[in-house]
């Protein structure tokens, strides 16, 4: 039994429970296996996660800007990473990308899919090692292996981690953040606080350079409210000086949170620099306070009719029935829940951030991530200590039943990565469009393109290109090539059509749209991007 240990972990079972003592051996057989079983548990996950990682295009949300991005990074535009056409990223601060980045000088290899998802999927492990570690040091072992195995009986958390999304490293990055203010905050020895000090400000440090003031904001919130749902609970004061003792405030703290701040605070403002002010515009303004408040014009579909009520509908589809566990759970233990702070903490970090992302205007699944580890610790724990409560036969099935869903969760997966998604990467593939596009530009001439993101296009295409949502901006195109051969949404394409240009004749030469798409193809992609077209504008002499 671990020292730091020992004072936290639940009492022995009770007298009326069917348990009997056992040889100082078989205890040490026991804690072999579950070493053994963790070990085994992590080595599954990075094989799972890595598992045909890379073979699949770019065309989950965000990956092929990102892919960009990281490009830039590489041709040295470090500072604000830039697109294919020359716009700076303003959606998301370039620690991902850097990471991306870094990875691929190391290498020697290319910005491709693996590189991309990369990030995801170590940020992935790290939760993964975090539930372990804090089962071991609040329980046993295994109530870490149970938690770190409820992720995986999250579908949601299971595909994020196999896609090119900031919102598992951020995920990742608060886990840690509150791993290491849990061990803080029991803890005596002053070096291993401050250790742990350091390592939350540092996870926090990485948060804000992954995703933005959404890091520290939710970190704070949660530490906040655990500090009134303790005192609701166990009678703690919350005053202003205990909470600042509770901090740990020291000189040497004061200077570590000072070292480390700084070159975070000094990124921002030579960002705002580089952009000319479009960072603090863009990024802090538009897209954390515009969105959260529901100022931005541009919600669009992610202004959600269900309002505050979205995510509580969405968790039984994010989460599954793992769900109807954590209820379970909760309503059966909570007489053991009122006396646990571990299990106190991890609900109401749950629900602080179900809370605050319900009171936003702008909604997505993926933003509630960062709640997942926490639902995850509370059945974990929660459950670790139900089954110690019941008799050895129980306890077996109880196990047996738990492995046999995560095993069956797996090889759906497994099913779904094999068959399934090599059918979908066909129909949404971009590569073939894009060696079409390139046979009508000469080498280093620039792709035109009107009305359209298209970040998968862009990426496989390649730098130059120029875009441009401004039909009097194609006119000037015209001006200066015929004919001009351009990229176009099928949604803008009437916009061009209307350009006001004697002799001007539109042609579409070719479309990236599937023909004849499968039934469930469509039912699975209802959020599809515009088709595409490739069209040839050009001046008839008479």
């Amino acid at each position: 039994m671990s020292t730091l240990s020992a004072p936290l972990r639940p009492t022995e079972p009770t007298p009326g429970c069917l348990e009997t003592s056992e040889l100082p051996g078989t205890l040490l057989l026991k804690q072999l296996a579950t070493y053994i079983l963790s070990l085994i548990v992590i080595l599954v996950c990075f094989l799972f996660l890595f598992y045909r990682l890379g073979d699949r295009d770019l065309w989950s949300s965000h990956e092929a800007r990102a892919a960009q991005d990281a490009q830039s990074v590489l041709n040295g535009q470090w500072l604000v990473p830039q697109l294919f056409d020359g716009r700076f990223e303003l959606q998301k601060p370039p620690l991902y990308y850097w990471w991306v980045a870094s990875w691929c000088r190391l290498t020697g290899r290319p910005v491709d899919a693996l590189a991309v998802r990369l990030p995801a999927a170590l940020s992935a492990l790290i939760i993964i090692a975090t539930l372990i570690v804090l089962g071991y040091l609040f329980y046993n072992l295994l109530a870490g292996v149970l938690a770190a195995a409820t992720l995986f009986l999250m579908p949601h958390f299971v595909w994020l981690a196999r896609v090119g999304r900031v919102d598992l490293p951020l995920t990742a990055c608060l886990t840690v953040a509150f791993a290491a203010w849990l061990v803080r905050s029991h803890l005596g020895n002053s070096r291993c606080q401050y250790l742990s000090f350091l390592l939350a400000l540092l996870s926090l440090a990485a948060g804000v350079l992954i995703k933005g003031p959404i890091a520290v904001v939710l970190f704070s919130l949660a530490i906040l409210s655990n500090k009134f749902c303790e005192k609701m609970f166990f009678g703690n004061a919350c005053h202003t000086r205990q909470l600042s003792a509770h901090l740990y405030l020291s000189p040497l703290t004061v200077m570590t949170t000072v070292f480390i701040t700084a070159p975070v605070l000094v990124w921002y403002v030579a960002a705002n620099e580089a952009t000319g002010g479009e960072w603090v515009r863009e990024f802090l303004y538009r897209h954390n306070l515009a969105r959260g408040l529901g100022t931005d014009p541009r919600l669009d579909r992610h202004s959600h009719w269900l309002g505050p009520a979205f995510y509580v509908v969405r968790l039984p589809l994010d989460i599954g029935p793992i769900i109807l566990l954590a209820i379970w759970l909760a309503i059966k233990g909570y007489h053991r829940l009122r006396g646990d702070r571990i299990l106190i903490f991890s609900a109401n970090w749950f629900l602080t951030c179900l809370a605050f992302f319900s009171c936003m205007r702008y909604k997505r699944a993926d933003y509630l991530l960062p709640a997942y580890p926490a639902l995850a610790l509370f059945i974990g724990f929660g459950l670790a200590q139900h089954v110690r409560e019941l008799t050895k036969s129980a306890r077996r099935w109880w196990y047996v039943a738990y492995t046999l869903a995560v095993a069956l969760s797996l090889i759906s997966w497994l099913a779904y990565i094999n068959w399934v998604l090599p059918t979908v990467d066909e129909l949404r593939q971009q590569r073939d469009f894009a060696d079409l596009v390139r046979t009508h530009h000469g080498p280093g001439e620039p792709v035109y393109m009107f009305g359209t993101e298209a970040h998968l296009l862009s990426y496989h295409l390649g730098p130059p290109i120029q875009r441009t949502f401004d039909p009097g901006v194609v006119a000037s195109w015209l001006a200066e090539r015929n004919p001009l051969y351009i990229v176009v949404a099928r949604k803008s394409f009437p916009q061009l059509q209307e350009l006001a240009q004697p002799n001007l004749v539109w042609a579409v030469i070719a479309s990236n749209e599937c023909s004849q798409p499968p039934w469930w193809y469509r039912w699975w992609n209802q959020e599809q991007d515009d088709a595409l077209f490739l069209v040839r504008a050009s001046r008839v002499i008479n």
